[in-house]
């Protein structure tokens, strides 16, 4: 399956790596063009309040705040002034937290001229590699998951 990221947190994503679908997703930096630019996730078309901010702290919470200088970019400044040359670091840094990085086994391409080689090009084998390699990420997710449960529970 052919995926273009329409936000940073993708349920579709986990739902096809799961059932072992070798997915070709775009690389870096391709991916930009399309993650943070919509309207679902307060890209810089979406609605006013999507992007907006609460103006101060919530007291009561047990939220603990960052170390200063944490984290070093900004998730929302490009929301204010949209252009596909403008907060770059910021993007490239949030990206690395999002389940389009950090999912092993994802077949990343730079255009449709290397999609369309890789498609071409694919093996048995390399199927069965990624397949191998997105089950192995998916059976240490479920164990940790069972671990905290467990832990949680215990209580």
């Amino acid at each position: 399956a052919i995926l273009l990221p329409h936000n940073p947190a993708p349920i579709r994503l986990i739902d096809l790596y799961a059932q072992g679908v070798v997915l070709y997703v775009p690389g870096e930096p391709l991916i930009h063009k399309w993650i943070w630019a919509n309207r679902p996730f307060g890209g810089f078309d979406g609605m006013p309040v999507y992007r907006s901010m609460p103006t101060q702290a919530f007291p009561n919470t047990s939220s603990v705040p960052p170390p200063a200088g944490h984290p070093p970019f900004s998730g929302t400044a490009y929301l204010a002034r949209w252009a596909i040359t403008q907060h770059i670091p910021d993007r490239r840094y949030w990206l690395q937290y999002t389940e389009w990085e950090l999912m092993p086994g994802l077949a990343r391409f730079a255009g449709i001229p290397e999609l369309l080689t890789k498609l071409r090009g694919r093996s048995v084998q390399r199927v069965e590699e990624l397949r191998e390699t997105m089950s192995a990420y998916l059976q240490a997710r479920r164990a940790d998951a069972l671990a905290w449960w467990r832990a949680a529970l215990a209580e």
